[in-house]
């Protein structure tokens, strides 16, 4: 789930309140609430109907906080199936694997919009019915952790799922919850962590790198230092390093300013990003705990999508996941698209280099056409489902050969 906005405009657990089994020939579907106080999180859990899960993959939602990774693109499809999140759920199940998905507190899961919601009504229904604002305006970034904590401590202890090792799944910002979450301290059922699109480096750098448009303009430099000309297009720009039309061009436009830009223009669009970033660092400046921030959800207006309190940590953690995850004896596998703007890629020499005494196997796969969630045009490719299965695969193997040298 994406959410856009301006710099300028800125579960122990309480009892299963409901459960509803939903089936197919390929699995068993349920939805669980999760109890935190006087709220709960939506679960959804799936398993493969023949035979006992070779593990349980929990999808650890990013900053858009939905259980479907992909929420803002299946809502547009012509038929709508909550489950589907890309194609993930059926290519887990169908290698054995169970599934168990959540959303953040404020939202409901992806199955809170009706099947039948017409494509240009689910946006707004979700709006309306399943994101509860006030909520979303208090919610910090520990409080996302706790949320974290609550999911992985019910499926330790829920009956259908204690005996699974688990296997988190974490997009984006969700690694930095799986980690928080068990305060550096992994329990023996964590068997890894694929973290796509996950930051090697820490959230206010990342955010920094968001904001200044780093990305892009790194694109920009290329073009330039391949070129004689005094100004460059959007799709020479694209050319020069290898974009197709599934790259993100309308972002490339926005930061250079104009189409083509004047090389002699560059330093002033970089001034006037970092400006914005500053601004947006001001407002959160650590400490800062009052104030809601806007959002759209395909059009759709979200007036309280995320608090000032959750972004005011964001911009002061600084941790590296390769320090604070260095005792975790589980695999990590990093994944990335080559087309991602909005984490920086670290270098495989830099990766070797920050990794090199961690305590467990770590590798990084990086993923041809493919952006932050490893999506290709707002759904990921059949390689990228294929990478994941594999870096899962990865994890499960990791952990057996450990358990062998015990």
């Amino acid at each position: 789930m994406t959410f856009f906005f301006s710099p300028t405009r800125l579960l122990l657990l309480c009892i299963l309140a409901t459960m509803s089994n939903l089936a197919t020939a390929a699995r068993t579907n349920s939805i669980v609430q999760v109890g935190i106080g006087d709220a709960a999180l939506d679960l959804e859990l799936s398993f493969p109907a023949a035979a006992k899960p070779r593990a349980i993959v929990v999808i650890v939602p990013g900053s858009g906080g939905l259980s479907d990774p992909y929420f803002d693109s299946e809502i547009r499809q012509p038929k709508y199936a909550y489950l589907h999140r890309g194609g993930i759920t059926d290519m887990l199940t169908q290698a054995g694997y169970a599934v168990a998905a959540y959303s953040v507190r404020g939202y409901r899961g992806a199955s809170c919009i009706p099947e039948d919601t017409a494509p240009a009504e689910r946006a707004a229904y979700f709006v309306a019915h399943c994101a509860d604002q006030d909520v979303r305006g208090k919610v910090s970034l520990t409080d996302i952790t706790e949320d974290t904590k609550r999911i992985f401590s019910f499926l330790r202890q829920a009956p259908s799922t204690s005996g699974l090792g688990q296997i988190a799944l974490a997009y984006s910002e969700g690694m930095f919850h799986v980690l928080d979450a068990f305060s550096g301290e992994m329990p023996d059922a964590l068997m890894g962590i694929v973290a796509v699109g996950g930051p090697h480096d820490s959230l206010r750098a990342t955010l920094e790198y968001q904001l200044t448009r780093s990305a892009y303009f790194k694109l920009i430099d290329t073009s330039f230092a391949r070129s004689k000309s005094s100004s460059e297009s959007a799709d020479e720009i694209m050319k020069a390093n290898d974009k197709d039309a599934t790259f993100n061009r309308a972002g490339l436009i926005e930061t250079m300013g104009s189409d083509p830009i004047r090389r002699d223009a560059i330093p002033a669009r970089q001034a006037y990003w970092r400006d914005a970033y500053r601004q947006l660092y001001d407002k959160f400046a650590p400490g800062t705990l009052e104030g809601t921030m806007d959002g759209v959800l395909d059009g759709v207006h979200i007036e309280k999508a995320w608090s000032i309190k959750y972004y005011s940590q964001l911009i002061s953690d600084d941790r590296r996941p390769s320090e604070a995850y260095r005792q975790f004896k589980g695999s990590i596998i990093y994944m990335y698209g080559l087309d991602d703007v909005l984490v920086r890629i670290p270098s495989r020499q830099e990766f070797v280099a920050a990794e090199r005494s961690a305590a467990g196997a770590r590798r990084i796969t990086l993923v041809a056409r493919a952006d932050h969630g490893l999506a290709t045009g707002g759904m990921p490719s059949s390689d990228s489902l294929a990478q994941i299965a594999r870096a899962i695969d990865g994890v499960v193997g990791d952990a057996r050969v450990a358990a062998k040298q015990r």
